[in-house]
């Protein structure tokens, strides 16, 4: 457990030492933990959003948008808190795939489990979209603003540390990881 706390704070303050060592370890297992984790968290943090969000306040109750306003979609669910790890490992057994063979034809000398166990570490921000979830419960449409802004700023944080994974498993200068 220590180790893995340890990779968690290298893949945030050092990523690539971090995804240089991840690459060259494959720690699947933990990977594959850890992939379970955000993915059960995130499906049970969701927020849902309902058709009324959009409608301002004083249509929201009473109006002529009644059934249409409060049709809802997301949530948390034990159905996709027992989904979303199953989906997320095969996305990301199949996005590593791609890029390993892309790799390859770039005469890449890694491996598909090295970039397998660097992508699962590479998801860490996604952690971060739990906390997210709070401010479009408490702001409403404001906060699903915010929680759009926060996801995209995940989003390309995590690009960057897929970006090292590639680069630290294939022994890439940072141009042919780019191309990658």
């Amino acid at each position: 457990m220590r180790k893995t706390l340890e990779t968690l704070m290298d893949v945030i303050t050092r990523p690539a030492s971090a995804f240089k060592v991840i690459s060259q370890t494959r720690p699947v297992g933990r990977a594959v933990l850890l992939v379970v984790v955000i993915a059960v968290v995130n499906a049970l943090a969701q927020p849902r959003f309902t058709l009324g969000d959009l409608l301002p306040l004083e249509l929201r109750s009473g109006s002529e948008f009644g059934d249409v306003a409060a049709m809802s979609f997301g949530g948390p669910s034990i159905a996709s808190a027992i989904a979303s790890p199953i989906f997320w490992l095969v996305a990301l057994a199949i996005c590593a795939g791609i890029y390993h063979v892309l790799a390859l034809l770039f005469k890449g000398q890694g491996s598909y489990a090295g970039l397998f166990a660097a992508f699962a570490f590479a998801a860490l921000p996604f952690i971060f979209s739990a906390p997210l979830a709070v401010f479009p419960v408490v702001l409403g449409l404001a906060g699903w603003g915010l929680y759009a802004i926060g996801e995209l700023a995940l989003l390309a944080w995590a690009g960057v540390l897929y970006f090292y994974a590639i680069r630290e498993n294939y022994a890439f200068s940072s141009g042919r990881a780019m191309a990658v």
